[in-house]
């Protein structure tokens, strides 16, 4: 009966221990992160992980947990960590090679052109070719900026897609109508315009797009912030095993350039 009791009083006491732990982690202030940044796991079936974060949409948190899962959680199921446990450690008396930002901005183009090929393939993208929506546009020759798709298809013949885009580039304000293929489609925008089904003569047409497009690109939020691009792991839901380690990748090498104090 006394090893009972005694046992039972041990087990109250880990509990009460246990409660007092959970109300001053939910007592503690919930901290704040940064795009790229290395966290551990606090909590949960990855707790103790290191973790990289991807991308940050209010509450949700988007992070690559050990180069390999991509996962959503909350800040309090994340802790910071040291900066010197977020990168390589240099082996002691080995002096440190200093990087090259010429090299790193090459790179850098290299892994977002990699990641843009993924984004752009018909399975991943089509669902999202909506009309209306917001995409960026170059041709072979010229940056063609943001522009309104119109339409989206296949053709029946070469198997391949084209997009029909209004765009406005500063040599052509007064916009124009182009058909390009789809390799030609360099982002994809979480904003969609809402234009009308019936057909109109070309020009009033284009005068309507025109007037859509200028309200769009001169709203105050997005001349402030940039026009928001869809999430390519949250929203477009990208399986490709590549794209968390690309994502973490850029971010990485964006952060290194910024703080090196040179133009990504």
């Amino acid at each position: 009966a006394a090893k009972a009791a005694a046992a039972a009083a041990a087990a109250k006491v880990a509990a009460v221990a246990k409660a007092a732990a959970a109300a001053a982690q939910a007592a503690a202030p919930v901290e704040t992160f940064e795009v790229g940044e290395a966290v551990e796991m606090r909590s949960g079936e990855f707790e103790g992980c290191a973790a990289q974060i991807l991308s940050i949409d209010e509450g949700d948190i988007t992070v690559l947990i050990n180069g390999a899962d991509v996962v959503v959680c909350s800040a309090p199921e994340l802790q910071k960590v040291a900066a010197v446990a977020a990168v390589a450690a240099v082996s002691p008396g080995v002096e440190e090679v200093a990087e090259d930002p010429e090299t790193m901005r090459a790179d850098l183009v290299a892994k977002r052109e990699e990641l843009r090929q993924i984004m752009i393939k018909p399975d991943n993208v089509a669902p999202f070719l909506n009309r209306g929506r917001l995409v960026y546009m170059k041709d072979a020759a010229s940056d063609l900026g943001w522009g309104i798709l119109v339409s989206a298809a296949k053709s029946v013949h070469t198997q391949q897609w084209a997009v029909k885009v209004f765009v406005a580039p500063d040599d052509k304000p007064a916009g124009q109508m182009r058909s390009l293929h789809l390799s030609r489609l360099q982002k994809i925008s979480k904003v969609r315009t809402t234009l009308p089904e019936v057909a109109a003569e070309a020009q009033e047409s284009n005068a309507l797009l025109l007037t859509t497009l200028n309200k769009v690109k001169t709203h105050k939020k997005f001349i402030a912030e940039g026009i928001p691009e869809l999430d390519l792991v949250v929203e477009m839901k990208l399986k490709d095993e590549a794209v968390g380690t690309l994502i973490a990748a850029i971010a990485e090498l964006d952060g290194r350039l910024t703080a090196m104090g040179t133009s990504a």
